[in-house]
């Protein structure tokens, strides 16, 4: 059974025990990391908690009508 042992197996390879938590803490670390980020950006495009939704267009209410009467008169003369 001393095979299974993660200590046993861990110092009897030379790798210290230490190496391994610290190795394990930074992997654990990104994973919360990236963990957290994802639910901050789905609490800012759901809109919850007063936080508006982005835009999904960076141009003003003027250049859409703009567009929109551009592409009206497009089809009325055809």
């Amino acid at each position: 059974m001393d095979s299974f042992d993660p200590l046993n197996s861990v110092t009897a390879s030379g790798t210290s025990f230490d190496t391994v938590r610290l190795i394990m803490l930074m992997i654990g670390t990104f994973f919360f990391g990236a963990l957290t980020a994802a639910v901050q950006r789905g609490i800012k495009e759901q809109g919850w908690f007063g936080f508006k939704k982005p835009s999904r267009t960076t141009q003003t209410k003027e250049q859409m009508q703009r567009l929109e009467d551009i592409a009206n008169n497009a089809n009325d003369s055809e």
